[in-house]
């Protein structure tokens, strides 16, 4: 049955001709003569008008309108409210809040009980009037509808589902409607929802004993909606678990003859519902990462498992080097790739031994609740106030450490935690059925425990926790070395599938090269193109004002954070300096620091640098010629720096005693000729070869 009611759908013309104006002329004389009453035509919103003086009552509605699911935001349309021929109340939708167009319909009456008001809305686009099936009682100063929660005008329909099971009606089905409660289907199965406002995605559910449930989404728009639901009989689930080696895999592609493909979940499991027995199947068993499988399943007679173990491809890395100067030969690469994950599913009722418990009770391997395989460890039963550890410690690599847990206690007060050295990770109460739990882990030795712990109340479930399937990353990498070919190749053969593939390179002429693969999925092909690198030479020299003589252990740094020192001849050399500008620091005692850069471009490259002395000299005040070993000659710190310089040595009377150009070897002893001088205080004068730089000073000789 539709209740939507369509009043007028031809586009109103009332002022097209001079009788239809003077028909509304007539009838605005006539509205206006009658004191106690507003007639007009629902049909014709032209008429809608009120006379608010002619009643003594009066009530407020705030509505939003609702055409075909969509409500209004034009503000030509209307709402007018009626009691019968009467028109109480009209408004257009002109008020907009926060969006959204509002009326604010004021309904006039005289009475203060009884009367029954009629809303209908016109929708000015379509010009179109319908009648809101919902009656509004009349009640004097009654409010309808809020700004934030107005009122909805709008029409009503049937819904109207048949329930069905391979084309046979099915009495007795409970149809549940959301917002309208449940009904039971007929003998013709059949039944009926009435009165249901415009909605969309009204979300349904059908239950039947036998069968297995059904649940969907409707929409009720412009009139009555017939739902046919079909629903089937209960039959076998078929569970085909997929394992490589007997690690789950997630995510492969499960073909079943007759039943169509499923994807396998995290427990590497896939589930065919609906299966009817004794009938065989062909399976195909697809991977990114594997070879497909096939094979047959015999029909069922109960709910079964199948395990089914799958063979894991392998990819080749192929490596191609080349340099500015085409392939390079004997280029030494390393293939690194992370060792499998490592597994433990608890295969015996036997704690392994890598694992350690303690505490008020020790966990135990258990084959009354698991996850998967035979086995699960459980914690023990303790008291109030107590705790039941399990640890296992191991060296890892960076990698993921993932389990599964269940747990069966007191909420929020007996609780399974996780920790990782001491640190609190995860906590569980409550009744948590089986669920998985991974979290990332660096590289190193770590502790890991499960503690189930009590508190002083009461105990609720099963009061116990359970692990199963732990899977840490293992400590080891597999790399593989090869070297390339005459024409810059080499290969690594026979790789798994793996999440992350590192790659390095050494040639004595080359940069080195580091790289990664993301994932490998197939045979991959990696271009490198290497850059070659050359040594740089220094050849240091003091200037021209000391000699120009070779600087040794001056220090040469080049950026970043290369240094190398001069030899007794003022050389060093770095290799393999990478192509590019080059900046260097040199340092040397006695010497100002020469900061400057040079371009590597191709070849060898040789620095000739300068460095410039510093005006500054230190020479001992005493020397006591005794033979003794301690200062027995005079001597000039950092000679070499002054290497070339004229030494001489006056007496106090300014008589000169001693002179060279090469005191480094020829040092004064506070002797002329073989014979001591006598005691006392002598003068020195240094000058550098050009005369600019001139030292002076006072020894002073003491004969002991």
């Amino acid at each position: 049955m539709n209740h939507n009611r369509t009043i007028c759908k031809e586009k109103h013309k009332a002022y097209a001709s001079w009788s239809v104006k003077l028909l509304a002329a007539l009838a605005l004389m006539v509205l206006n003569a009658n004191a106690f009453a507003d007639n007009a035509d629902p049909s014709d919103p032209a008429t809608w008008s009120v006379t608010p003086s002619s009643y003594a009552y009066d009530m407020t509605m705030t509505a939003v309108l609702y055409f075909e699911l969509n409500e209004s935001t034009d503000p030509n349309d209307r709402i007018a409210a009626f009691y019968e021929d009467d028109c109480r109340g009209v408004e257009y939708t002109r008020t907009v809040v926060e969006g959204r167009y509002l009326a604010y319909l004021r309904i006039y009456g005289n009475n203060s009980s009884g009367d029954t008001i009629t809303l209908y809305i016109y929708d000015s686009s379509a010009d179109e009037v319908v009648e809101v099936v919902e009656k509004v009682p009349f009640v004097p100063q009654a409010n309808y509808g809020t700004q934030s929660s107005p009122y909805k005008a709008s029409v009503t329909f049937d819904v109207n589902f048949t329930v069905k099971s391979e084309g046979t009606p099915i009495p007795g089905a409970v149809v549940t409607l959301e917002g309208y409660g449940e009904e039971i289907t007929d003998a013709s199965g059949e039944v009926v929802f009435a009165d249901v406002s415009l909605t969309a995605n009204l979300h349904y559910t059908v239950e039947k004993g036998d069968y297995f449930s059904v649940s969907g989404e409707l929409t009720v728009d412009d009139a009555d909606v017939n739902e046919l639901v079909e629903i089937e009989l209960k039959t076998y689930t078929l569970t085909i678990e997929v394992i490589d080696g007997s690690v789950p895999v997630s995510g492969i592609q499960v073909s079943l003859e007759g039943y169509g493909t499923k994807t396998t979940n995290v427990y590497g499991k896939a589930l065919f519902n609906g299966v009817f027995s004794e009938v065989d199947m062909e399976y195909e068993i697809s991977g990114e990462d594997y070879y497909t499988q096939t094979g047959t399943i015999e029909g069922l007679v109960e709910h079964s498992s199948k395990k089914i173990v799958l063979n894991a491809k392998t990819y080749n890395i192929t490596v191609r080097a080349t340099d500015a100067g085409g392939p390079v030969q004997d280029l030494e690469l390393n293939c690194v790739v992370n060792g499998e994950d490592r597994v433990e599913d608890f295969f015996s009722d036997n704690l392994p031994s890598a694992f350690e418990t303690y505490g008020n009770g020790d966990w135990t391997v258990t084959a009354d609740t698991m996850l998967q395989g035979e086995y699960a460890v459980q914690s023990a039963q303790i008291f109030d106030n107590q705790e039941s550890v399990l640890t296992l410690e191991q060296s890892i690599r960076e990698g993921y450490i993932s389990f599964f847990y269940k747990v069966s206690s007191e909420e929020n007060n007996d609780v399974l935690l996780f920790e990782m050295n001491g640190e609190e990770l995860a906590r569980w109460s409550g009744d948590v059925p089986w669920n998985y739990y991974s979290m990332k882990v660096p590289s190193g030795t770590h502790t890991f425990e499960w503690k189930y712990v009590k508190d002083g109340n009461y105990s609720v479930g099963a009061d116990a926790a359970w692990i199963d399937y732990i899977k840490t990353p293992a400590a080891d990498s597999v790399v593989q070395e090869a070297v390339t070919d005459a024409g810059g190749e080499a290969v690594f053969y026979n790789i798994k599938p793996h999440n992350l593939v590192l790659l390095d390179g050494y040639s004595s002429l080359h940069e080195e090269y580091t790289d990664s693969i993301e994932e490998i999925r197939n045979d991959t092909i990696m271009d490198i193109a290497l850059t070659r690198v050359y040594d740089l030479e220094f050849s240091v020299y003091s200037d021209e004002v000391s000699g120009s003589i070779p600087v040794k252990n001056a220090i040469i740094e080049i950026i970043p954070d290369r240094n190398e020192s001069t030899d007794y001849s003022g050389y060093a050399t770095f290799d393999r300096v990478s192509i590019g500008t080059q900046h260097y620091t040199i340092s040397a005692d006695g010497y100002y620091d020469l900061i400057d850069s040079v371009e590597v471009v191709d070849g060898l490259v040789s620095v000739n640098a300068i460095l410039e002395l510093i005006p500054q000299l230190k020479a001992a005040n005493v020397i006591t010629p005794n033979g003794d070993g301690y200062n027995d000659y005079w001597e000039i710190y950092n000679i070499e720096n002054y290497a070339s310089f004229t030494v001489s040595i006056y007496s106090a009377n300014g008589e000169l005693l001693y002179s060279t150009t090469d005191y480094e070897n020829n040092k004064w002893n506070g002797k002329i000729g073989g014979r001591v001088l006598p005691d006392g205080i002598y003068y020195y004068i240094i000058t550098s070869p050009q005369e600019d730089m001139v030292f002076e000073g006072v020894i002073n000789l003491i004969i002991k």
